[in-house]
């Protein structure tokens, strides 16, 4: 049987469903050696990549499909973990509804906010009624670690497919008055070059978790 397979499952996993994703694996001929959550890849990456700020309490923040995970890091150490029930596909949902478009459809505009001049007037709304939904559960969250009046996130790094939303960022910024960027989880990894370098840093933003997971090795704790 194959070995050295890595694999991340998200912590709303419970043992049931950790074992669902398990059993196509070994039923493909290979053997997980390490699980992962979402968070602590997070982590992983952030660590491997050196951020600015490392020092401070930052929040780490992936939109997934249908949660967003967040870790707050302070002092180089993780204080908080949580998720928030909303993620990229709410945001696709709004914007289909709201303009009669297929899934797909939608999907493409989300991201490329492209379409005419009607059509951009109703998908920036349908972005702002799905940001400012995300925003307020983020918002939320946070509340449970800012107990202490000295607990200040100082900066949030975001990731995910949705992170690529032009404008993102920003508006979670002025929401939550923090400073947002979109994280680079490659700013200190060298990518070879016989990869498509050109996709791998058009889809960065959705491949945090996975460059996270790749740090792990044999023999991890």
């Amino acid at each position: 049987m194959s070995q050295g397979l890595l694999t991340c499952f998200s912590s709303r996993s419970d043992k049931d469903v950790l074992e669902s994703f398990l059993a196509p694996i070994s039923a493909a001929g290979l053997s997980p050696i390490i699980v992962d959550v979402d968070y602590f890849a997070l982590e992983n990456m952030f660590e491997l990549n050196q951020m600015p700020n490392a020092m401070n309490t930052v929040a780490l923040i992936d939109i997934g499909a249908r949660y967003s995970a967040i870790n707050i890091i302070k002092d180089g150490s993780s204080v908080f973990t949580g998720d928030v029930p909303l993620g990229g596909r709410n945001f696709t949902d709004i914007v289909a509804e709201e303009l009669g478009l297929t899934e797909s459809q939608a999907e493409t505009l989300k991201i490329t906010g492209k379409g005419d001049s009607r059509q951009r007037a109703e998908i920036e709304h349908a972005l702002s009624v799905a940001s400012g939904q995300l925003f307020d559960e983020i918002q939320r969250s946070f509340s449970f670690f800012w107990t202490d009046p000295g607990d200040q996130i100082e900066s949030i790094y975001l990731s995910g497919g949705t992170a690529r939303i032009p404008g993102l960022d920003s508006a979670m910024s002025k929401h939550l008055q923090v400073p947002v960027e979109v994280v680079d989880p490659f700013f200190s990894v060298t990518i070879n070059r016989h990869a498509n370098e050109e996709f791998i840093r058009q889809h960065a933003a959705s491949l945090a978790v996975s460059v996270g997971l790749a740090t792990r090795r044999p023999g991890d704790q």
